[in-house]
This record gives structure tokens, sequence and C-alpha cells, in this order.
């Protein structure tokens, strides 16, 4: 029986209106579960949206996560609070293929829920290598 793989798992910690504690890369493989766990010291309630995932080079605009695990690419995280955001990795990955082995990067954007704009944005990195 095969083994299954490992989810990866990103903490990331919402405080002073900013992400804190957030993961420069994260490295999966295809078919993956990718959570990640948001920890909300705010007194607001927040928006978490992912946004704009792409090639790293060049800078191609893909989709490297599947349909997203019981919900959107979006999730509230409310005031002092705990809030997952289930996604996957796609399986259909290959060399030369519309979706290549190599570094993605996608924007995730932090909103205050009760309106206004975006407060902050990250563009972290996320490595997608074949399976061992």
């Amino acid at each position: 029986m095969a083994a299954k793989k490992k989810p990866i798992v990103a903490h990331v910690v919402i405080e002073g209106r900013k992400f804190r504690d957030f993961p420069d890369a994260l490295h999966a493989e295809p078919s993956n579960r990718l959570t990640f766990v948001f920890h909300n010291l705010d007194a607001t309630d927040w928006d978490v949206h992912i946004l704009s995932i792409k090639e790293k080079e060049p800078k191609t605009n893909a989709m490297p996560l599947k349909d997203p695990i019981g919900a959107a690419h979006s999730v509230t995280v409310k005031k002092n609070d705990v809030t997952l955001m289930r996604q996957r990795v796609e399986d259909t990955f290959a060399k030369g293929s519309a979706l290549p082995f190599t570094t993605y990067k996608y924007t995730l954007r932090l909103t205050d829920a009760g309106g206004g704009g975006a407060n902050e944005d990250r563009d972290p990195d996320l490595d997608i290598a074949p399976p061992n």
C-alpha cells in the first residue's frame, strides 16, 4: 500500500493589522494537501485571499492549486480566532506541460472584513517538485 503524502501546513499570524510569522516559501509535490492556519491576534475580523498565482519565471499566469477543499481561495478570520484555508496541489505536472515543475509566486492579501481596501499583500513562493 502506498504511503499517504504528508500534508503541508503553513502557520500565519495576523497581528497589528499585518501578517506576522509568515512562511517565505512552501515546498510541495503534486496532489499534496496544503493548509494555511491563520491565527488572528487582532480585535478585527480579516479576509484573507489567495490571488494572482504565476510562474516565478517567466511570470506566466498559472493555477497549480485544485478546486479548494470545502471553500474558495479566501476565508474570513474572526477576531482573536483561528481559521483554516485548505487547498490541494494539482496532480497534473510535467516538464513542458501547462503546469511545469517550478516555483510559483502567489499573492496573499489581507483586507478588513468590515470593508475597506487591502491592508497588506505578501508574495511568497510555492515550489512544486516531482515526487520522490
